[in-house]
This record gives C-alpha cells, sequence and structure tokens, in this order.
C-alpha cells in the first residue's frame, strides 16, 4: 500500500482531521465521549488503492473521525504509517488489500488506543497476536518436519507471552497517576479499633 495512494485518500474534505475532531466533541483521550460508530471501513478501488466505504459527506465526516479513534492520533502521516504497519501483519494470501485493512482497523477499534503511544503498542499486539495464530496454524499442519510442531508451538508461546506483556504494560499505561494501596496485615490490640478510610477528628479544640 503507497503512502502517496494512502495520503490522496485521506484528503478527501478540506477540514483536516484534529479540526474534525474539535469540532466534534470527540477528545480521543476521553474514550467515554467518543463517536459509537463502528470501525471505519476501505472498499478496493483499484489494485493498489482504496477509498473510503461511504456514500455520503456526512458519512465521510464519521469515517475520518472513526479512524483517527482507532489509530490513536489526529496526524494523518503517522496514522498512515500504523495503518500500513498493521495491515501487512494481517495473513491471507487470497485477502485483498482492502479485507487487510479493515481486520486489522477492526481490532484496533476494539482496543481503542487514546493516543500515539497507546497506538503503537495496539499495532505490536495486533502483530504479535497474528504472528502467534500463524504458528499454531503450523504447529496443528500434518507431515511435519522432525521437531517442527514443537519448533511452532515453542515459538507460538513465546508470542503469547508477549502479548500477555503488552496487554498488562497498556493497563499500567492507562492506569497511570491512579494509586493503589493494599493493606496485607492488620493487627488490633485487646481494646482498640481498626479504621478503614479517611479519619478526620471534630469537635472542640483543646486549650493550653
Amino acid at each position: 500500500m503507497s503512502a502517496n495512494k494512502m495520503q490522496t485518500m485521506g484528503n478527501t474534505t478540506s477540514a483536516p482531521p484534529h479540526e474534525l475532531a474539535e469540532a466534534n466533541k470527540l477528545p480521543l483521550a476521553e474514550p467515554s465521549r467518543r463517536s459509537k460508530a463502528g470501525p471505519p471501513r476501505w472498499k478496493q478501488s483499484g489494485p493498489s488503492q482504496l477509498t473510503p466505504d461511504v456514500a455520503s459527506s456526512d458519512e465521510l465526516l464519521v469515517f475520518r473521525i472513526a479512524l483517527m479513534e482507532a489509530l490513536g492520533t489526529t496526524d494523518e502521516n503517522f496514522g498512515e504509517s500504523l495503518m500500513n504497519q498493521v495491515a501487512s501483519s494481517v495473513l491471507g494470501a487470497n485477502r485483498t488489500m482492502a479485507e487487510k485493512v479493515n481486520i486489522a482497523l477492526a481490532a484496533l477499534h476494539g482496543i481503542k488506543p487514546r493516543d500515539e503511544l497507546e497506538g503503537m503498542l495496539c499495532v505490536q499486539m495486533v502483530g504479535v497476536h497474528n504472528l502467534a495464530m500463524k504458528f499454531l496454524r503450523s504447529a496443528a499442519q500434518g507431515q511435519q518436519i522432525p521437531g517442527g510442531t514443537d519448533s511452532n508451538v515453542n515459538r507460538a508461546a513465546r508470542l503469547l507471552r508477549t502479548f500477555a506483556l503488552q496487554v498488562e504494560a497498556l493497563g499500567r499505561y492507562r492506569g497511570k497517576g491512579q494509586q493503589k494501596v493494599t493493606v496485607e496485615h492488620v493487627h488490633v490490640h485487646h481494646g482498640g479499633q481498626a479504621i478503614v478510610g479517611a479519619v478526620s477528628r471534630t469537635g472542640p479544640s483543646r486549650q493550653i
């Protein structure tokens, strides 16, 4: 998928992406205020060219916003790069370019990256998942070379462990700034009281 083809497709409306997002009150950092539209979809318009699968200018606006949300960025060049990367990880020799892009964007739309860092991590997650599935599929095939099944299973296992670490990393990044306090042991002696929560004192102050 050539960059100039994608850039041409992205510029089908005069307003830049960040203005569209601001005009529609859809900050990428606030998932609760995101649009309720499904993942953006492309259609094949030539051997190496895609166009938005929309029927009107209103649908095009929704498409542009959904595309930004799926990629976690308002920058067209960066988003285009991410889209190329994630689409190349979708396997299937018989799939068209549009099908690969749509499958990848559907996965990203479900994860909902909120910024460029999350966008990069989510693209990596989709790629690792796709490659792990490739090795698992290879392991299930018959007539393997000696050790072939074990080799494919081991590769898939390493990738799946990596995927789990990526999920944890995404969760930690999304929870930055939040503090979690865990109380493991509480000892209350005879006559004492244990209080969980905020404690404030009220009453007359002590005069000295």
